[in-house]
């Protein structure tokens, strides 16, 4: 079998190189919602190249994350990771904040319509619940300081994140069972139990299959 090396997986790993940067640049200027938005779906995107790489191959991996596939949204992208032990469940709790962030900038709200930011006590809420799973904590409820704290939170757990990803190993295939057995026969064939193995094999074959 030909293991799978760090350098196979480079191709989807290479979409993280200089996105921290080019996440700096994105969100200087940008509007709270835009910044939510921009700052989850880099978080998404991670946790799709940990999936990715979990899976045996790219074209499994990319059947599953397609949209509606068993890792085709944000939370099934969590929960997947979560119970497959490739995140900590505390960094599980903090994309869910982040994923509720982001649904109540992105959603219509009955009472406040689109303008469900940082002001508001719900999503404070979830900021303060992320910098907790980050070992941080909220100082201030003032909308500047809580956007400030979410920054600095998806922050730091992108780079866990990260770090997750290049301490995927990718599986290797799964053989048939005939091939197990084949693999077995061939490592015993030159030892006494080989050889009763090989005895009995011929018995069964010869239709006494009770041997």
């Amino acid at each position: 079998m030909t293991q799978t090396t760090q350098q196979d997986r480079e191709p989807k790993e290479q979409r993280f190189v200089g996105m921290p940067k080019k996440i700096t640049k994105l969100i200087e200027g940008e509007s709270d919602r835009g910044t939510i938005l921009i700052l989850a779906a880099y978080l998404e995107e991670i946790l799709g190249l940990i999936v990715n790489a979990a899976c045996v191959s790219d074209d499994d991996g990319d059947k599953i994350l397609e949209f509606r596939g068993p890792a085709g949204g944000f939370e099934l992208k969590t929960q997947l990771c979560k119970a497959l032990a490739l995140i900590h469940p505390e960094e599980a709790n903090g994309l869910q904040a982040v994923r509720k962030v982001r649904n109540a900038a992105a959603h219509f709200d009955t009472k406040r319509g689109f303008d469900v930011l940082f002001d508001s006590q719900p999503t404070a809420d979830q900021v303060a619940n992320l910098a907790e799973s980050q070992n941080l904590r909220m100082l201030s409820r003032e909308p500047k300081a809580v956007r400030e704290l979410f920054v600095v939170s998806v922050r730091l757990l992108a780079n866990k994140l990260y770090w997750r990803l290049l301490d995927v190993e990718r599986p290797q295939p799964v053989v048939t069972l005939k091939q197990t057995a084949n693999e077995i026969r061939d490592r015993l064939k030159d030892t006494e139990i080989g050889k009763k193995i090989a005895e009995i094999e011929a018995e069964a074959r010869s239709g006494n299959p009770e041997a």
